[in-house]
């Protein structure tokens, strides 16, 4: 193998400055943070997904006069004693078979983003994201069939699903040691800034409107306050297109990629811009060619490919299952640890402060933002096990505060300020460590040959796993009651504190090679 210096004087552009070795300069914060705020469009995108059938899904299955289009046949009304509810859709099959196949769509298009991403470049596979986001919110504002209409939700989960896989990876590959705990962080922080956006743009659209369905269909007395569902979806029309254009314009390709697919001069170009000139440049662009280097020798004891690119089969190999093991398990704890569980009781335990429900629901998501942004603040300060652990232990005591209150709810003494109190210190720890966390930590510890598809298992993982806590959450709320889901949930945050104790390394201020390294010594 050619010595470092014979590296880096072989493989920079022929025109330009040099790289001066005797400066040592700390890289610059503005280009990585700009190119990760483009790319978190898609974070926000995702949210945005996710959280639009809470605004959207009544006036979907609830007819009401001025022209409004009920696409889903509703089958069940409901009649409260006090007519606050008279009218409103209780049971839609279709509407529910519409909220819930976006699953599907996240799912495929996560096992697909990782192939995508190490085959065209990270670049690529988040501009072809946008794609099925723009169709798909095209369609819900356009239809009206309930089938046509689901086929196109399925659409937008699809781009979730991409970018969920894709979004840590690309700021991971772009952001050095020193800003990559907080950069990473700004994948989950557009998450919530998307979920928040679509509850607000609810209660900005929202109209007085009559039912023309229902057991108060044409009474001329009853309404309601319904949100503009097409609206919602036309303005996420609008930014799927604009993601997908600033992408296209401003993205340039990771480092890392280039270097693996041999454009080792495009490698040193992106470097020059995100880092500017000094002697930690010429340091990350040599760790890279060695890392491109050992990935085509890794290759090329696997059978030999043309280029320096792994795939799902390489991820079986004893030198990554302890890393594929650690990222699904991080998943798994992330979707276990009881977060459904707190936003469906959200409503409730805000009714019982009076608090109206869709105010309540805003503030559930503003909390998440506000506490997501500290924790971009912290993770490069304290590191990631320290937040990890601290919010296991919020999370913790917050659960078995929430499983005291319906214990005494249960008993005729319920304390509603401990739940109101519970909830948003659970709600603060889960968005200051497993929220964000998990899906840093997944872009950090793989090597660069397999990070993509890496990323796709791992998020394929985590869809997984929420789809499996969403089926059995209403059965085990039935069996075990408010208060023993709690305490299932509080035992699964302490076994998670266990877990990260004892398995999950720090990765503060390493590069991702030397977190290899790390990897490769154990």
């Amino acid at each position: 193998m050619p010595a470092k210096h014979e590296l880096t004087e072989n493989l920079l552009p022929v025109t330009g400055d040099p790289i001066d070795e005797r400066k040592s300069l700390s890289p610059p914060l503005f280009p990585p943070l700009f190119l990760s705020f483009i790319a978190c469009f898609g974070s926000i995108l995702f949210g945005y997904t996710l959280g639009f059938t809470a605004p959207a899904l009544q006036p979907m299955q609830n007819g009401y006069e001025g022209g409004g289009i009920t696409p889903f046949k509703c089958e069940g009304y409901e009649e409260d004693e006090d007519k606050s509810d008279y009218g409103l859709c209780t049971s839609s099959p279709s509407s529910s078979i519409f909220s819930s196949l976006v699953n599907i769509g996240c799912l495929i298009g996560a096992l697909l983003g990782g192939s995508i991403s190490d085959a065209l470049g990270r670049k690529r596979a988040l501009l072809l994201s946008s794609l099925p986001f723009s169709l798909g919110w095209l369609g819900i504002a356009n239809l009206t069939n309930p089938a046509l209409l689901t086929l196109a939700r399925v659409s937008t989960g699809l781009g979730v699903g991409v970018c969920s896989s894709n979004v840590p990876v690309y700021i991971a590959e772009v952001s050095p040691a020193k800003f990559r705990g907080g950069l990473g962080c700004m994948n989950q922080l557009g998450i919530t800034v998307g979920i928040f956006a679509v509850y607000a743009v609810g209660l900005l659209t929202e109209k007085e409107v009559k039912p023309t369905g229902g057991p108060a269909a044409g009474d001329g007395e009853t309404t309601y306050e319904f949100a503009s569902w097409t609206e919602i979806a036309w303005l996420g029309c609008f930014v799927s297109v604009g993601f997908g254009a600033l992408v296209a314009a401003l993205l340039p390709e990771t480092p890392s990629w280039l270097a693996r697919s041999g454009d080792r001069g495009g490698a040193v170009g992106v470097l020059l811009k995100l880092r500017g000139k000094g002697a930690e440049l010429t340091e990350e662009y040599e760790t890279l060619v060695a890392d491109a280097a050992a990935s085509a020798g890794a290759a090329g004891d696997k059978g030999g490919v043309e280029d320096e690119r792994g795939g799902f089969g390489e991820l079986l190999q004893p030198e990554l299952r302890r890393q594929l093991t650690l990222a699904c398990a991080l998943m798994v704890l992330q979707q276990f640890t009881g977060i459904n569980a707190v936003i469906f009781y959200s409503t409730e335990i805000f009714t019982t402060a009076g608090v109206d429900g869709a105010e309540g629901s805003l503030i559930v998501m503003a909390t998440q933002v506000v506490v997501t942004g500290i924790a971009c603040l912290l993770v490069d300060k304290l590191g990631r096990r320290i937040l990890l652990l601290l919010a296991c232990m919020g999370m913790f005591l917050s659960s078995c505060s929430m499983t005291t209150f319906y214990f005494l709810k249960d008993s005729g003494n319920a304390v509603n300020p401990l739940a109101l109190a519970s909830m948003i210190v659970y709600i603060a720890s889960f968005s200051v460590g497993m929220g964000a966390i998990p899906w840093l930590i997944m872009s950090e510890i793989f090597p660069g040959r397999v990070r993509g598809v890496a990323g796709s298992v791992a998020t394929g993982v985590n869809w997984t796993s929420s789809f499996i806590m969403t089926l059995v959450f209403d059965e085990m709320n039935k069996v075990l009651g408010s208060s023993g889901t709690f305490l299932f949930f509080s035992c699964e945050i302490f076994v998670t504190f266990i877990f990260i104790y004892r398995n999950i390394p720090e990765t503060k201020g390493k590069s991702l090679e030397e977190i290899q390294e790390w990897f490769n010594n154990k």
